[in-house]
């Protein structure tokens, strides 16, 4: 096995239990909004330009969704309830989205991730 087939492997796993993890912390606070960005430390890739975790995530089949904000570049990902019920969870409930969000010099995919965060939210509450 290459070493990047094996890298990607490795990563979609400890992203699949970063999502357990989070169903854990809801099983003991039920919040509208929940800062999660601790759980996916050291989880997605650990690449300072933002077309490697671009690759990762179109790897989970979701696309990167780019705004310009407050001056700032984002770029983010976005996990519904849907996707989320499908690593095995219990505590999601319909309406939580899973926000991966990363704030980058610019827009393009050659852009330097600046930051991380990712949020839990209910927009049905």
């Amino acid at each position: 096995m290459n070493a990047d087939v094996k890298n990607a492997a490795i990563n979609k796993e400890k992203f699949e239990h970063a999502i357990r993890s989070i169903d854990g912390l809801l099983a003991i606070t039920r919040s509208n909004k929940l800062d999660v960005s601790h759980v996916f430390e050291g989880i997605i890739p650990k690449s300072r330009r933002i077309e490697d975790h671009i690759a990762f995530f179109k790897s989970l089949n979701c696309d990167a969704v780019r705004t310009r904000a407050n001056n700032k570049d984002f770029i983010y990902f976005s996990f519904p309830y849907s996707r989320l019920q499908k690593y095995a969870t219990s505590h999601f409930v319909a309406g939580d989205v899973l926000v991966i969000r990363y704030l980058t010099s610019d827009l393009s995919d050659e852009a330097d991730v600046l930051s991380i965060n990712a949020t839990i939210v209910n927009g049905s509450i």
